[in-house]
């Protein structure tokens, strides 16, 4: 499984990549600010703890 992560400031833009990742019979998944902050420090915590 593959997977992006698009930002953008634009709402109409993102809907527009939502739609046309759903015609494309591709799964879509919200994520807030605070859950990418949440999900970038867990992995910089994981590397730390790997030595990395």
């Amino acid at each position: 499984m593959e997977s992006a992560i698009i930002s953008g400031n634009s709402k109409k833009d993102i809907k527009l990549l939502v739609d046309i990742a759903q015609k494309m019979g591709l799964s879509v998944k919200y994520f807030t600010e605070n859950d990418i902050e949440d999900f970038v420090m867990a992995k910089a915590i994981a590397e730390v703890k790997q030595g990395n």
